[in-house]
């Protein structure tokens, strides 16, 4: 699989991020890990950095990840939670239960935090992917545990938006990933469709670019088109699937269950998407419908106010649930 092929581990292999490489073997080095937030655009390799970093201390181990179950006690009652981890390192994935339970994500965190890691007889080491979508709660309890456990933790967080994180976390180093330029991303995917012999023109691979944003997915239509032969033919990747199920929800091809609406969002968000990219597919697939103008223009009000809203706030999932809510409302009563 191409995913597999093209994953980027060594500093070597850097195409991509390469202006930041200098910095990073600077700051990172003589095994040496500082708690870290790493931060910069959506989908530029900010994970990709932290993954190479661990990888130029402890090598191969750390992409040798297993399910890990921590048993945990809240108010009398054990739980077990899944993470995942090698044995130098673990990775927390903001998912829709651990977004909502802050009394168990910070007793795993705590409990990793209390224990050096038994290989190395040093710190264990936390990934955390999308840390903007921490509450302020989470964040301070992060801080406290860097400080109280200094001697056996480390964090390294990823996040499009600091501006939560750089008024508590004052103990944190802070390293901007910066977007490489379109030419050196452009020429990234032309050196993969030579090195495979993939029968696409470049302007095709440019319109493939701009549609899947995302290297991964950008690497999985490549990819069927290598094996399908055919241009036209691009498979649909998880994130395309569940916009069209909300979308399918606004316009009641879909029954609206807020429980797992609220879990498609959190799925939605939680990936590294940038969030006006949701609002602007919503707007775009919503006007090209056979509306009255009068009602696509009350949609684009509703959508703005939305869009507006999770601009200068923090609360992104709540403001996506009352416009898909909104959205469906309105819709019956449309005389379509």
């Amino acid at each position: 699989m191409f995913l597999d092929k093209y994953q980027i581990k060594t500093y070597d292999e850097f195409y991509l991020n390469k202006n930041i490489l200098p910095k990073i073997k600077n700051y990172f080095k003589d095994d040496n890990i500082f708690n870290s937030v790493l931060f910069g655009p959506n989908d530029n390799g900010k994970y990709t950095i932290a993954k190479s970093i661990l990888y130029d201390i402890y090598g191969d181990d750390i992409y040798n990840i297993k399910e890990t179950f921590i048993k945990i006690n809240v108010n009398g009652t054990y739980k077990e939670i899944k993470v995942y981890s090698s044995i130098y390192h673990y990775e927390i994935y903001l998912n829709n239960y651990l977004l909502n339970d802050r009394i168990s994500l910070s007793m795993i965190l705590s409990s990793i935090a209390q224990n050096m890691n038994i290989n190395t007889l040093s710190y264990n080491i936390i990934i955390i992917k999308n840390a903007q979508y921490l509450s302020m709660e989470i964040i301070s309890i992060v801080k406290d545990i860097s400080e109280k456990y200094s001697n056996s933790i480390r964090f390294i967080l990823t996040t499009n938006n600091i501006s939560k994180l750089n008024n508590i976390l004052t103990n944190f180093f802070y390293l901007r990933i910066p977007k490489d330029t379109n030419e050196i991303f452009v020429n990234y995917f032309k050196h993969i469709v030579e090195e495979e012999d993939i029968n696409i023109k470049d302007k095709e691979l440019i319109e493939i670019i701009n549609n899947k944003k995302g290297i991964k997915s950008i690497l999985l239509a490549l990819e069927n088109i290598h094996l399908s032969k055919k241009y036209d033919n691009i498979i649909k990747n998880e994130m395309d699937i569940w916009l069209q199920d909300v979308f399918n929800i606004i316009i009641g091809k879909k029954k609206l269950d807020i429980d797992k609406l609220r879990e498609l969002i959190y799925n939605i968000i939680t990936k590294n998407i940038d969030k006006i990219i949701i609002y602007h597919y919503l707007l775009d697939k919503i006007l090209s419908l056979n509306l009255l103008a009068e009602d696509k223009n009350e949609v684009i009000k509703i959508i703005a106010k939305y869009e507006h809203r999770s601009r200068i706030s923090y609360k992104d999932i709540i403001h996506l649930e009352a416009l898909i809510i909104n959205l469906t409302y309105i819709f019956n009563t449309f005389n379509l």
